[in-house]
């Protein structure tokens, strides 16, 4: 469709550039305080909130014509809440799913003999998503981390 470039996985050219821009200005990466190093919190398993209770207008409209776009979200927040999973990796597992999503809202718009073209609508909700999650959540994965790791002191080198 236009204004989709299939390069960046289906995300515009501009999506992509923003979040490199992002990664460029701070690193996202959770770090121990006092030189520890995280370890897996025993028995925490990750609370996934589906797309949260601040979900975006653009969000709201994307699920009611995919509502398995929860299951991205849910996804991505286990992911975040995984300790030692790196964002980026989260965030692209996230990305992928959105794009996945917007293939099926097509397929499932064409089931029913509807002619307009949702693949449209599906890309730019999803790129807005994909923004925000990009540009602000940085915050949410460092929380995340931190309650599915413990620190420890790290070992002397022998």
């Amino acid at each position: 469709s236009s204004g989709i470039n299939a390069e960046y996985g289906g995300l515009p050219k501009f999506f992509k550039s923003v979040g490199e821009a992002f990664g460029a200005l701070f690193d996202c990466s959770y770090t121990c305080p006092n030189g520890g190093y995280p370890i897996p919190r025993p028995r925490y398993k990750p609370t996934p909130n589906g797309c949260g209770t601040d979900a975006t207008l653009f969000t709201k409209d994307l699920a009611r014509v995919v509502p398995q776009l929860h299951e991205c979200c849910s996804a991505h927040d286990s992911c975040y809440g995984t300790c030692g999973s790196p964002r980026g990796k989260c965030d692209k597992e996230f990305r992928k799913c959105l794009k996945e999503l917007c293939a099926v809202a097509k397929q499932m718009i064409k089931a029913v003999g509807r002619k307009f073209d949702v693949e449209e609508m599906c890309q730019s909700a999803a790129n807005g998503l994909f923004a925000v999650v990009a540009g602000a959540g940085c915050e949410a994965y460092r929380t995340a981390q931190k309650e599915a790791c413990i620190c420890v002191a790290r070992s002397p080198e022998l």
